[in-house]
């Protein structure tokens, strides 16, 4: 049985669907180009950790078109994303998570917990 750490990275090379290496930078991830938010939604969860809703926001903003639209939830902000790569999303923030909106289905990806 593959330890916690072996998981994690044959996880990340079955899942991911673009070449382009997507995890580098410093700990706030100043380098991390984001080409698809929804794909690369683990490792964009990991930067973000410990962050607040308000950082978490900015720095997604610094990373492609974010426009905030019409809550579904009252008080639950909603947001459009879409990468410099011209990619597009929908979420919203529950606690630490980044929650995605699809057609007919939410979701969100978890880290494992090692």
């Amino acid at each position: 049985m593959a330890g916690c750490g072996e998981w994690s990275t044959a996880h990340q090379m079955a899942t991911r669907t673009n070449p382009v290496p997507w995890e580098i930078g410093d700990a706030m991830g100043d380098s991390f180009a984001i080409i698809g938010l929804v794909s690369q939604a683990e490792a964009v969860q990991r930067v973000l950790k410990g962050k607040t809703p308000d950082e978490k926001v900015a720095w997604l903003s610094a990373r492609g078109k974010l426009t905030a639209r019409p809550p579904i939830v009252p008080g639950r902000p909603v947001y459009s994303f879409e990468s410099r790569a011209g990619l597009n999303c929908l979420f919203f923030l529950v606690g630490r998570d980044l929650v995605f909106i699809g057609d007919n289905t939410t979701f969100s990806v978890k880290e494992p917990e090692c």
